[in-house]
């Protein structure tokens, strides 16, 4: 960790569960987080939902972007969360921030 403008870091991150899939293809698209504020504070970082910011940064809340485009500030992380590695049921291989790469997906 570390990173960031004069040591601050920079909190972001691109979900890991879902990078690498196609989009038209994943299920309810406004259920699912693509960027959220996390505790990973590489630049461009790339990391699973588990990484977000704890303790929360605005209020108890944490602001993420769905899948679909919206945003929103959650307390808490909602659950299930839909991933590329369940949906094809194969493991994580190389790929988009190391996320599993699968050409129907």
């Amino acid at each position: 960790m570390g990173g960031g403008i004069l040591g601050y870091g920079y909190g972001y991150a691109l979900n890991s569960e879902i990078a690498g899939a196609n989009r038209a293809k994943v299920p309810h698209q406004e259920t699912v987080i693509l960027h959220f504020e996390s505790n990973d504070l590489e630049r461009s970082a790339c990391s699973t939902i588990k990484t977000l910011a704890a303790p929360p940064r605005h209020q108890g809340s944490n602001n993420v972007v769905y899948l679909d485009g919206h945003a929103k500030a959650i307390k808490k992380l909602p659950t299930p969360q839909w991933s590329i590695r369940a949906a094809t049921r194969s493991p994580r291989l190389p790929g988009v921030c190391g996320a599993t790469v699968c050409p129907e997906l």
